[in-house]
C-alpha cells in the first residue's frame, strides 16, 4: 500500500545548540526515518547560523517559533527587545548581533503554520505554539504526568484550558507543536496532538535532546518520543569562547544552567527577579534599570532550583 510504514521526525526549539541537534540527527538517520520538519525556534544560542543552516537543508517543512519573530519580525525592522538598553537585554542583543541579514530574511519568510502531506497518509497540522497564536500554548489536559513538568516549569496556569477547544479550528487529524519544551502526546476524539519537546533546550527534567517520530502504519499516525544524549561540554565552551557567558550575564547563566539540568532555570530567575522589582514598587518589568535586574540577580539562589509549594499558585 502506498505511504505504508512512513516516519516522519519532527524537531523543535532547537535554540542554536548544534551538539544537541548533530546528535538528533545522527539518531533519525539510525531510525531511517524518511523525512524531517522543524517547529521552530532554532534560533538563539551560540550556534544559531549554523542550526538555521542546517535545518534549512534538511527539513522538508519549516514553521516560525517565536523566537524567529524575536529576531526577525515581518516587517523587517530591527526587534524592539535587541534595541532595548540594559543587562537585562544584554543576551537578546549579543544573540542578534550574530545573525547574518542574509539568515535573518530566511526567518522572515517562514510560515506560522504548515500542512504536512505526504502520499497515502493523513494530513498533519504543524505550527510552533497553539492554532490560536505562535507564542500561545498547548495543553495535555488529560494527561497528568506531562502538567506536572508544566507545573514544574511554572507553565500551569490557575485553570488548564482543554485541548479540545484549543484545537477546535484544526481540520487535520493530527496536530504537532513545540514551544513549551516538554513532550507530551495526547489523543484527543478522533485525532492526536503531540508535543515534539525540545532538541536544544529542554525543560522536562532530562537534559538529553529530544524529539519525536511520527510513523504511519498504513491507517493512523503514532508518535515516539526519543531522548538522545549528547556531549554537553561543547556547550559549556561554546558560552565562555564565544563571549557569551560574559556578555548575556545571568540570563546567559541560567541559560547554561537549563541546558545543563534539563530544569527551567531562565524562568526561575525571571520570576526572582521581576518579584523583587514589584516588590520595590517598579511595575514594567520588561525595562529594569540595571540596579534593579543586578539586585534581584544578586538575591537569587542558584544551587537549588525553586519547586512550587502545593499551596502556591503558578
Amino acid at each position: 500500500m502506498v505511504g505504508t510504514h512512513l516516519r516522519l521526525a519532527v524537531l523543535s526549539d532547537v535554540h542554536g545548540n548544534l551538539p544537541a541537534l548533530e546528535s538528533v540527527l545522527a539518531d533519525i538517520h539510525a531510525q531511517g526515518v524518511d523525512v524531517i520538519a522543524s517547529a521552530g525556534d532554532t534560533t538563539s544560542g551560540t550556534w544559531a547560523e549554523e542550526v538555521v543552516a542546517r535545518i534549512q537543508e534538511l527539513a522538508r517543512w519549516s514553521v516560525a517559533g517565536n523566537h524567529e519573530r524575536y529576531y526577525a519580525p515581518l516587517d523587517g525592522s530591527t526587534p524592539a527587545t535587541v534595541r532595548r538598553p540594559g543587562q537585562q537585554w544584554a543576551p537578546q542583543r549579543w544573540c542578534y548581533d550574530q545573525l547574518s541579514g542574509a539568515t535573518l530574511k530566511e526567518l522572515r519568510q517562514l510560515p506560522e503554520q504548515a500542512i504536512i502531506r505526504l502520499d497515502g497518509a493523513d494530513p498533519i497540522r504543524l505550527l510552533h505554539g497553539a492554532p490560536s497564536g505562535i507564542a500561545d500554548h498547548l495543553y495535555p489536559d488529560k494527561e497528568a504526568a506531562a502538567l506536572v513538568h508544566f507545573r514544574r516549569a511554572f507553565l500551569l496556569p490557575d485553570q488548564v484550558p482543554p485541548l479540545r477547544a484549543a484545537i477546535a479550528a484544526v481540520q487535520e487529524p493530527v496536530v504537532v507543536c513545540g514551544h513549551t519544551h516538554i513532550p507530551w502526546v495526547q489523543s484527543e476524539g478522533d485525532r492526536l496532538v503531540v508535543n515534539a519537546g525540545a532538541v536544544g533546550l529542554p525543560i522536562n527534567g532530562d537534559a538529553r535532546a529530544q524529539y519525536v517520530i511520527l510513523t504511519w502504519d498504513g491507517i493512523r499516525w503514532g508518535a515516539e518520543h526519543r531522548a538522545v544524549p549528547y556531549n554537553l561540554d561543547r556547550v559549556r565552551e561554546s558560552f565562555e569562547t564565544t563571549g557569551y557567558l560574559a556578555e548575556g550575564g545571568a540570563f546567559a547563566r541560567a541559560l547554561l544552567r537549563t541546558i545543563e539540568t534539563g530544569l527551567a532555570w531562565t524562568v526561575a530567575l525571571l520570576r526572582h527577579v521581576n518579584a523583587h522589582a514589584r516588590d520595590i514598587g517598579w511595575e514594567d518589568v520588561g525595562a529594569l534599570p540595571d540596579e534593579l535586574w543586578d539586585e534581584g540577580v544578586a538575591t537569587f539562589d542558584w544551587q537549588t532550583y525553586p519547586e512550587l509549594e502545593t499551596s502556591e499558585k503558578p
